[in-house]
């Protein structure tokens, strides 16, 4: 017998807590690459805003790319 595992039965439920999931690692983020700028820091600033950035964008170009890879062999 195969079924899904599910933690949160109502999407209400879920759809919440990933909202408040994502508030606090949105203020978290925020917080950390604003302290350098209110430090005059601006180095450390710029590296914190662009790493999670470029990294993102590194990510993404590889999910393209396997998206369209596996796309091709179908």
């Amino acid at each position: 017998m195969e079924r899904p595992f599910e933690i949160y039965k109502k999407l209400w439920m879920a759809d919440t807590i990933s909202v408040i999931v994502l508030i606090v690692l949105i203020a978290g983020i925020g917080f950390t690459a604003i302290y350098p700028i209110l430090e005059h820091d601006y180095v450390t600033a710029f590296w914190t805003i662009i790493g999670p950035i470029f990294f993102g964008a590194i990510a993404w170009a590889f999910l393209a790319y396997q998206s369209r890879k596996l796309a091709k062999n179908k």
